[in-house]
């Protein structure tokens, strides 16, 4: 409830649950697009979507059929997984995950890091003071699951789910710990005590962690506009003491292997143009051919770059998903921004590249860890 999440001393982002349309409307016009959309139909939970626009909203309702609509403030930022577990009484924190970089509407379909990378020591405590707080209010045994985001300086709450989510087995992998084991022996009336666990977060050790999805169900398509099933079979692990080293181990243990030499493909969104150059810059000084949209290669050409242009989506000799097919590319950095048509973009893009075995990148955060890596293979000469 609200007063559950306000008494946590974090946000709740704002939302709707109805069956009126005239009332999600009002909603829309008053908290502004994008939202995030979802709901129920033939007694079934729809997967949620983001919408940009009215018609898509009512394309989204309309194909799916919804008999109840629930709707809320779609907010950008980083998003956080804390699993918990309670015996009704004590509250045990095995890990804070973060979603690295969101490669879908699912969990598992994401790049997943532990420890959290981007939490400083006040926000750790944040995180964890809110959840003991929230799950400490509803006295139930067992598992938990609560999803937090942060925006600038404002912590969400999105999620509390009273079952642990996807990426359990990867946390477990990663502290070597049956957490599902310690989980369900509470649902069965132990206590927490006779587990000597800390009424805190869990220590780690010195290595980080990163799961990577392994994708199957590239191929699979819908009449349903925002049909959004899961496209992971399954993931891999890589860990390193770097992050830089366990996402590249990451990259490689799931067929997605990081070229030393070839074609990048760069288009990013206008407030990330100036660390596209640097980026452009780097892989260039490495021997990498760049590629870019109009946009993105006319920034690079006024840094000095010299920047093949290709188009994204259409079709032709010079369109980016035929380089993609004829294995012309290697890597792909395809940032957006928040529009309809920029993300329908990037899912075609990026289940092409995978298709075909070619990483890409949806963040510049992830673009130079991997380039850290690259940087630190390669030995390169410049002239003085």
């Amino acid at each position: 409830s609200v007063s559950l999440i306000e008494h946590a001393q974090v946000k709740r982002v704002p939302s709707l649950q109805t069956n009126d349309f005239s009332e999600v409307l009002y909603f829309a016009h008053h908290v502004k697009f994008p939202l995030l959309i979802g709901g129920v139909s033939h007694h079934k939970k729809n997967k949620s979507a983001v919408v940009f626009d009215v018609p898509a909203l009512k394309r989204y309702i309309d194909e799916n059929e919804l008999e109840q609509i629930n709707i809320s403030k779609f907010i950008s930022g980083r998003k956080y997984e804390v699993t918990a577990i309670s015996d009704g009484h004590n509250v045990t924190i095995p890990g804070i995950i973060e979603h690295f970089e969101q490669s879908g509407s699912h969990a598992s379909d994401s790049i997943a890091v532990f420890p959290a990378q981007n939490l400083s020591a006040e926000q750790i405590r944040i995180l964890r003071d809110a959840t003991v707080s929230i799950v400490s209010t509803l006295k139930i045994r067992g598992p938990l699951n609560l999803n937090f985001l942060i925006h600038g300086n404002q912590i969400f709450c999105l999620q509390i789910k009273t079952y642990f989510g996807h990426n359990v087995a990867f946390l477990s992998k990663a502290l070597n710990r049956d957490i599902t084991q310690i989980a369900t022996l509470t649902l069965l009336g132990q206590d927490l005590t006779t587990f000597d666990l800390p009424n805190d977060v869990w220590p780690s050790n010195d290595l980080i962690h990163v799961k990577m999805p392994v994708y199957s169900l590239l191929n699979y398509h819908s009449e349903n506009t925002f049909d959004s099933k899961m496209k992971t079979a399954g993931s891999v692990l890589g860990r390193d003491t770097e992050l830089s080293r366990a996402l590249y181990k990451g990259y490689e243990a799931s067929g997605l292997q990081i070229p030393s030499f070839g074609t990048v493909f760069i288009s990013v969104k206008d407030t990330d143009k100036k660390a596209a150059i640097k980026l452009a810059r780097r892989f260039h000084r490495l021997g990498f051919k760049l590629i870019a949209t109009e946009g993105t290669a006319n920034i690079l050409a006024e840094a000095g770059l010299t920047t093949g242009i290709v188009a994204k989506i259409q079709t032709g000799n010079n369109s980016l998903l035929d380089k993609i097919f004829q294995h012309r590319v290697k890597l792909i950095i395809n940032i957006t921004n928040l529009s309809d048509i920029a993300n329908r973009d990037a899912i075609v893009i990026k289940d092409y590249a995978l298709n075909t075995h070619i990483p890409v990148f949806a963040s510049i955060q992830s673009a130079n860890f991997i380039l850290e890596v690259l940087e630190s293979l390669s030995l390169t000469t410049q002239p003085i």
